[in-house]
């Protein structure tokens, strides 16, 4: 316990400013206020901002939120090893989805994995019946991830 308040309600504090956060990033960014009148930005500023979401939400999860990843790695009855190679991995991807702002060929495989990934992460959250804000964070980078994916191959 710190100061009267326990673990748990720190990190639930933490999530939701986090998630504020980053909704409000994406608000702010996508519409831009103007003297009465909303002026939306372009596609590729959406996928810039997208492209960074991703790659600073994979960033803090982690490098500085480590000690989660290992408890619920845990959780998942996954070993060491695998947390590794998906850290390594979930990095890896991140740091490509950063090259592909000034590389965009590359942005179709990373984004595909990185979904595919969320995906999995969504499979092992609902198989420990891990309450529903456990499942926000990797909905939320799915979607991103699926979106660089659609507009690489053209669906939308």
């Amino acid at each position: 316990m710190l100061n009267g308040i326990q673990k748990d309600e720190i990190e639930k504090i933490t999530f939701v400013f986090y998630f504020f956060f980053q909704t409000c990033l994406c608000y702010i960014l996508v519409k831009k206020k103007y003297i009465g009148h909303t002026k939306s930005i372009s596609m590729n500023t959406i996928l810039l901002i997208s492209k960074l979401i991703l790659a600073f939400s994979i960033l803090v999860v982690w490098v500085f939120r480590f000690e989660n990843i290992v408890l619920e790695f845990q959780q998942y009855g996954l070993s060491n090893l695998v947390r590794t190679a998906v850290g390594a991995l979930k990095i890896s991807l991140a740091t490509l989805l950063v090259a592909s702002i000034w590389y965009p060929d590359l942005v179709l495989v990373p984004a595909a994995l990185m979904a595919a990934l969320m995906l999995s992460a969504q499979y092992f959250h609902f198989r420990v019946r891990n309450p529903f804000h456990k499942y926000l964070p990797s909905i939320g980078l799915f979607c991103l991830s699926f979106l660089l994916v659609a507009v690489e191959l053209s669906w939308v």
